[in-house]
């Protein structure tokens, strides 16, 4: 069970580094909105869904997208809603970049169903996580079985939790050597990375019904 626990961790911490998803760029931008709070919210509750995806290809469940292929493009409709409405708020509704304290506006509760949402609106995780179960049950090193699958997601969560944590350090510590103009151009440059994200979405949904 430790050498489960352990192999998630690392798969949650190592899988959340690349920055080009969009929890990722919901994390920076709230983080040099100096949003901290809210920033960890939004990867706690992504952590919980990505967990829940995890825990289902350990049991077995990657049949669940071909025998219900409605899932995806669905899926995918509503990702496209929530990322494109996401970047223009950020992009073009963008609040002031402040340098000092933490504003406290954001509802925690929220950015953990938002950060939640967006995860679970991704069945396709459901594919990716199924394809890491098999790579490490090829390796030996671990009996991939439901009697792990809960430990393995926890620590997958937990995984996902401590990379975006290592994140909001870094940047809370590098971010008071930027102005705010910059500041604000970055997030809203995130804002349209979003944006271009939601129309692939968009994109993938019309061609799965055209």
């Amino acid at each position: 069970m430790f050498i489960a626990f352990l192999i998630g961790f690392l798969f949650g911490f190592v899988g959340s580094m690349p920055v080009a998803g969009p929890i990722a760029a919901l994390v920076l931008a709230r983080a040099l909105s100096a949003r901290f709070r809210a920033a960890i919210a939004i990867s706690i509750g992504a952590a919980v869904a990505e967990a829940g995806y995890a825990f289902l290809a350990f049991w077995g469940f990657s049949t669940l997208l071909v025998e219900y292929p409605v899932i995806l493009p669905i899926s995918r409709a509503a990702a496209a809603l929530v990322l494109v409405t996401l970047g223009i708020l950020l992009a073009w509704k963008q609040g002031e970049i402040r340098q000092a304290a933490e504003p406290h506006r954001d509802r925690l509760t929220g950015s953990l169903l938002l950060g939640f949402t967006i995860c679970a609106l991704n069945p396709t995780l459901l594919a990716t996580w199924t394809a890491a179960s098999a790579t490490l049950a090829s390796t030996g090193l671990l009996a991939v079985t439901p009697r792990l699958a809960g430990p393995f997601a926890v620590a997958v969560s937990l995984g996902i939790v401590a990379w975006f944590s290592v994140l909001l350090v870094l940047v809370r510590h590098f971010r008071e050597r930027f102005r705010p103009e910059t500041l604000a151009k970055a997030v809203r440059f995130i804002g349209g990375a979003l944006v271009l994200l939601g129309l692939y979405f968009a994109y993938l949904f019309a061609k799965s019904i055209f």
